[in-house]
């Protein structure tokens, strides 16, 4: 994309252009700052830009670029005002207003992220990069058939990009088509074999169609791949050990993603899953409160303190459903045990 960017500003005729714009010096130090920034020396690039910035104020070519510098260092506020302060010259500029919807994105605004991206899109129909982030915003809001209609048009444009593949099987799972999401996957890993989410999207896939078996050697080529990713070695864990019934396996795969993530909740969580399934009661109950932090969990709005274990004689204690049936009956085969110690339970 920068690389793009930077040739449209080289190429651009008219008053506009670098070349007439700017003299002799200051054309050799924006080279360098663009050179700077293909290497991903952000911070020195932004140095020259805004050095330039201070010869040639509001020029629109040195905004974008001095905002994409503040997008790669991840200050969005700032990228917004340069980039936006940019647009005011150049309303309709697909790339301008993409990067734009990126900084509002990463802030968290999504609706006038959508908007700049749909007004790339009505600059240019055929702009990849739009329909791909507003696929991405569609998708990270739970909007799925709008992302896979993104999706869709931006395969229709570039059908070889594995990237979308990718982004394409996440959607079509949420979807439940999950032979199109495999399709999707395996294409993906037809143009690139060595992409390590292109294995994990098929090993999803296919554990979704019940082939939990074959999605194993999926998860394996992920972390052969990138063996410092630590969700692939939850997702081979969790095949592994829901799958395969490999419980030592799977034991390992998830010690392995807590020394990459020691914080891991969700690991930690599967991992007493598994030592509860295997008889280890003593070592898996504990973890197992940690699924009230996963997002899904629902919570129930009792103000009430929760038992820690303590003495029941002559106190109340409230017993409700969490999770499916078959808990509901396995768990309330404890009450009994509770009525023994004194509860009074509801």
């Amino acid at each position: 994309m920068l690389g793009r960017l930077i040739g449209a500003l080289f190429r651009r005729s008219g008053a506009d252009a670098l070349r007439d714009a700017f003299d002799e010096r200051a054309t050799a130090r924006l080279k360098t700052a663009l050179a700077l920034a293909g290497e991903g020396r952000h911070a020195d690039a932004e140095r020259i830009y805004r050095e330039l910035l201070d010869r040639y104020p509001g020029h629109a070519d040195l905004l974008h670029l001095a905002g994409n510098a503040a997008l790669a260092q991840t200050r969005y506020a700032e990228a917004v005002q340069l980039l936006t302060s940019a647009r005011e010259s150049r309303p309709a500029a697909p790339e301008l207003n993409l990067h734009l919807g990126q900084a509002y994105a990463a802030l968290g605004n999504s609706d006038h992220a959508q908007r700049c991206y749909e007004r790339a899109l009505a600059a240019n129909p055929d702009f990849v990069p739009a329909h791909f982030n507003l696929g991405r915003l569609h998708q990270h809001a739970g909007r799925y058939e709008e992302a896979a209609q993104s999706y869709r048009r931006a395969l229709e444009l570039a059908p070889e990009n594995s990237d979308i593949h990718i982004v394409y099987a996440e959607v079509l799972r949420e979807l439940g088509d999950y032979e199109a999401a495999l399709s999707a996957a395996r294409r993906a890993l037809e143009l690139a074999p060595e992409s390590p989410d292109a294995h994990v999207q098929c090993g999803h896939a296919l554990r979704e169609l019940g082939r939990g078996l074959e999605a194993i050697p999926e998860y394996r080529h992920a972390v052969a791949l990138r063996p410092d990713v630590a969700h692939a070695h939850l997702h081979l864990g969790n095949a592994l050990f829901l799958d395969a019934h490999d419980f030592a396996a799977a034991a390992a795969e998830y010690r392995r993603m807590l020394e990459l993530e020691p914080a891991s909740s969700e690991a930690r969580f599967n991992l007493a899953l598994m030592r509860i399934a295997s008889g280890d009661y003593a070592n898996g109950w504990p973890d197992y409160e940690l699924r009230r932090l996963d997002p899904r969990w629902k919570r129930r709005p009792f103000e009430y303190p929760q038992w820690q274990g303590g003495e029941l004689a002559g106190r109340r204690l409230l017993v409700y459903s969490e999770q499916g049936i078959g808990d509901e009956i396995m768990f309330a085969s404890c009450v009994p045990d509770l009525i023994e110690r004194g509860a009074s339970c509801i």
